[in-house]
């Protein structure tokens, strides 16, 4: 074993590159990578996507990634990165914590899979920060850990981070709470940001819609996203994301049924998700960004970051009632299916002025990863984000 330093040690209950890596932990990952930072990463559950993987520790992107499956009380190496500062063979939990000497550990979901090795990274007094992305309590289900192990998480953490004021209000009393929203990358911002600054649209043509992300989680609001298509033949709509959930997250819902009834109309095109990267065609070209979410608690602890992308490539965004986003420019909040539908039909880019398209480019760029590394590097030398 050759021992070495990495950034930060990731333990996270799924694989970096699930949802085509549009998630916030591939995100910050990706950023860390792209500074030039070593890192490690270790997963207890692979969502069946073996070629994902084997694909992911190809790319150069992630040559400086440690990648690592969780087997019992030990790890196996799955990228050469690993192999090269561990061995090809697995080692203990313990072995991994001496040979990489993170400077800090950090968790985006509290998966009762790593208790065993947060106890052994307390003792060694390697700091911990666990990243809160959603009220997990509100999921359906929660295969990685349920509310005792959050708990867990929560007491046993250097500091919690969070995505929304919501959640960060939540922490029980004592447990240092920073706030830290999604974002977006900069350099996936040059490639969407419209030339001149303002999106263009030819007169007349056909408003052209847009949702990113899952469509399967019960906050999906299956009823208005139907609505949308019936009411308003005028526009296109294009859904890209995971389709369907992972085994362990089904619910029991005809999924099947429901994409059947989306897909339907003439209006309507409904994709697989693709990797990150291949969303910049369908972000430049859309008008309107939607975020059509129930309006819960869960919901409402939200820091969608879909939002910040639609922002970026000059799209206006309608969006259910999400506290934390509703003072973001271009974004137009909806309180019910009938206003969501009426804004939809009434907001166009064509109508920003270019102060309008000054303002939404300022607040992307001062809301990139590289802004929530910095917050995360902050806190973990004890500072604030």
């Amino acid at each position: 074993m050759v021992a070495t330093g990495v950034s930060v040690l990731v333990m996270n209950f799924y694989q970096p590159w699930i949802y085509g890596g549009a998630e916030r932990f591939n995100q910050i990952l990706r950023e860390e990578l792209g500074m030039g930072r070593s890192a490690g990463y270790v997963y207890a559950n692979d969502a069946d996507l073996p070629d994902l993987i084997a694909s992911g520790v190809a790319d150069p992107e992630y040559a400086r990634l440690a990648l690592y499956q969780l087997d019992g009380d030990s790890v196996r190496p799955r990228s050469p990165h690993a192999a090269a500062l561990t061995g090809a063979d697995p080692v203990s939990l313990r072995t991994l914590l001496d040979g990489l000497r993170p400077r800090y550990i950090r968790s985006h979901f509290p998966s009762a899979h790593f208790r065993p090795a947060l106890e052994i990274a307390g003792a060694a007094g390697v700091p911990f920060v666990y990243d809160v992305m959603d009220l997990w309590d509100d999921f359906t289900k929660t295969p990685w850990g349920d509310s005792e192990t959050e708990r867990w998480y929560q007491r046993n953490a250097l500091a919690v981070t969070a995505v929304s004021n919501r959640l960060v209000d939540r922490l029980p009393e004592g447990v240092p709470g920073h706030l830290v929203p999604n974002a977006v990358d900069s350099r996936f911002l040059r490639r969407i940001a419209p030339e001149g600054g303002v999106r263009r649209r030819a007169p007349g043509t056909r408003k052209r819609v847009l949702h990113l992300g899952t469509v399967w989680g019960n906050w999906f609001d299956w009823e208005v996203n139907f609505r949308l298509a019936r009411e308003l033949p005028e526009c296109d709509f294009t859904y890209i994301g995971s389709l369907r959930p992972a085994p362990e997250e089904h619910d029991g819902r005809d999924i099947e049924a429901l994409l059947t009834e989306l897909d339907r109309p003439a209006n309507v095109r409904v994709f697989e998700e693709v990797p990150h990267d291949e969303l910049v065609p369908w972000l430049t070209a859309a008008d309107v960004g939607i975020i059509p979410f129930h309006r819960t608690e869960l919901t409402a602890a939200v820091s969608p970051l879909k939002v910040f992308e639609y922002l970026g490539a000059g799209s206006v965004v309608v969006s259910s009632d999400m506290p934390d986003i509703e003072s973001y420019p271009a974004v137009h909040i909806a309180r019910d299916a009938d206003e969501f539908v009426k804004l939809v039909h009434e907001v166009d880019p064509l109508e920003l002025s270019p102060a309008d398209a000054e303002e939404m480019a300022r607040f992307c760029a001062a809301n990139t990863w590289a802004d929530r590394v910095r917050a995360l590097d902050s806190i973990v030398d004890g500072g604030r984000p």
